[in-house]
């Protein structure tokens, strides 16, 4: 009977002092909000660095799929290094391309069962579409850097207080790239330090989908429109 009550005691204290060590490494939050003020969901936190260290990782293999005629996910976030395939789970056939700088390619009309591990080397942000199918965006955003947090549908971005020390931070959301605007570099200290949580406001709104996007429409100066 002794010896159980010293257990008891012993595992209490020991959870006691894994709570708290829980509690000394909880991250902070940030409410991450759009132009007019609305929570804003896949606001994603992340490095992007002058040195990496992704050549001493095992590269990883991500998955954008294409269902129903739009990317699934629409935006992936991996480190530079590794892969990314892109299956056709479509009935019909898909063109995929990107302009962007930190990963220009074409992957020529395919259907399913034909997708091949593609590599991402370069850090940045790659807008990815489809020249049959105007309305298909996805981004997949290349960090330099394992830690990376995203907000959720309530617009919070849960991020860890250890990372303040720990470079340079920057955040991306998807409608930014619609709205001609880059990675914005924010100062994450600041936002551990508030007491409660913080708000960030990105200065975007929803973007419409009436006309073609600057990357479609490139793709077509170039005559390789087309449909089907």
């Amino acid at each position: 009977m002794l010896f159980r009550q010293q257990y008891t005691l012993a595992f209490t204290a020991f959870s006691a002092v894994c709570l708290l060590i829980a509690a000394t490494a909880q991250a902070g939050e940030v409410l991450i909000k759009d132009e007019r003020g609305e929570p804003l969901q896949g606001a994603v936190l992340v490095q992007f660095q002058s040195e990496s260290d992704s050549a001493s990782r095992e590269p990883q293999v991500h998955i954008m799929d294409q269902v129903n005629r739009q990317f699934a996910p629409q935006q992936i976030v991996i480190r530079n290094g590794d892969f990314v395939n892109f299956p056709n789970s479509d009935n019909v056939r898909h063109h995929v391309y990107s302009f962007s700088s930190a990963k220009t390619f074409e992957l020529e009309l395919y259907r399913a069962g034909t997708a091949e591990d593609m590599e991402f080397p370069t850090q940045g942000i790659v807008v990815v579409g489809c020249n049959i199918h105007d309305q298909m965006r996805g981004h997949i955003v290349v960090s330099g850097s394992d830690l990376t947090a995203t907000s959720d549908e309530n617009g919070t971005l849960t991020f860890n207080d250890e990372w303040t020390g720990l470079g340079d931070w920057y955040v991306f959301h998807p409608w930014m790239s619609d709205q001609g605007l880059e990675p914005i570099a924010v100062d994450l200290s600041s936002w551990s330090q508030t007491d409660g949580q913080s708000e960030y406001m990105i200065p975007v709104t929803r973007p419409r989908r009436d006309r073609g996007s600057e990357l479609e429409n490139r793709f077509r100066r170039r005559g390789t429109g087309g449909g089907y």
